[in-house]
């Protein structure tokens, strides 16, 4: 290897870029024609030192670039109050509907109303029918007799027995419905299902009395005012208010 590639080499491993090595090592060998390596090197700061005393050669002082700063990475400051805010706005459950309890309370005040209404000559209150049925169970309960021998000639009449009965057990039926409603709704829980039952149970009932009569008379004719009142309340358990 002659001196001028060695001198070419030695300025590549101090940083030089291979053509600026090469442009260097002609100043100093004009008759240098080495190809310059490949690999490229990051750029060099030179400065003439003086010459070599002995040879005569310029020396030169090769200054290795300087590194630059990393980049410096600024974070926000942590701010509290944007996770209160974010709090504050989260949905934190089902709110409380107050239509349900409306219905409750309609269907209990119902049941201190007429149930059973004749033209206004007589009536029987909700509470009073829930007295009957006690006593007719109590009746049932002893084991009364009966004549299980009497012919029913009409089959209107079996039939009507349906929405009869029906209307009879209904402020029981009310008085369940609007406990489990009260409980339901004093637990935040949906009551839509519960009132679509009631619903369904006065809607059952009102069709059968519909097409069933007994001489003209339909089982709904001596429903009074606290028994729709009771049947409709229930409508409050599907409003979500």
């Amino acid at each position: 290897m002659s001196e001028a590639q060695t001198y070419c080499d030695g300025l590549i491993g101090q940083g030089y870029s291979a053509a600026d090595a090469v442009t260097y090592t002609q100043q100093h060998f004009p008759n240098f024609t080495g190809a310059a390596p490949a690999a490229a090197a990051p750029a060099m700061q030179d400065s003439v030192v003086g010459r070599d005393l002995h040879t005569g050669n310029v020396v030169h002082h090769h200054a290795a670039p300087a590194a630059a700063a990393p980049a410096m990475v600024t974070e926000s400051p942590y701010d509290a109050s944007t996770d209160a805010n974010v709090a504050m706005n989260m949905d934190d459950g089902p709110s409380r509907y107050y239509a349900p309890f409306i219905a409750v309370l309609l269907i209990l005040v119902s049941l201190f109303l007429p149930y059973v209404s004749l033209g206004g000559l007589f009536e029987v209150s909700g509470f009073e029918m829930l007295g009957v049925m006690g006593d007719m169970a109590g009746m049932a309960a002893d084991g009364g007799d009966g004549d299980g021998d009497a012919d029913v000639d009409s089959g209107g009449f079996e039939l009507i027995i349906v929405p009869l009965l029906m209307f009879g057990i209904s402020p029981l039926f009310y008085i369940l419905t609007a406990i489990i409603g009260g409980i339901l709704a004093g637990l935040k829980k949906n009551t839509t299902i519960l009132g679509g039952i009631h619903l369904g149970y006065f809607g059952l009932f009102f069709l059968l009395s519909l097409v069933t009569d007994m001489f003209g008379f339909h089982v709904h004719d001596l429903a009074g005012s606290g028994f729709w009142i009771g049947s409709l309340a229930a409508i409050g358990f599907m409003i979500k208010k």
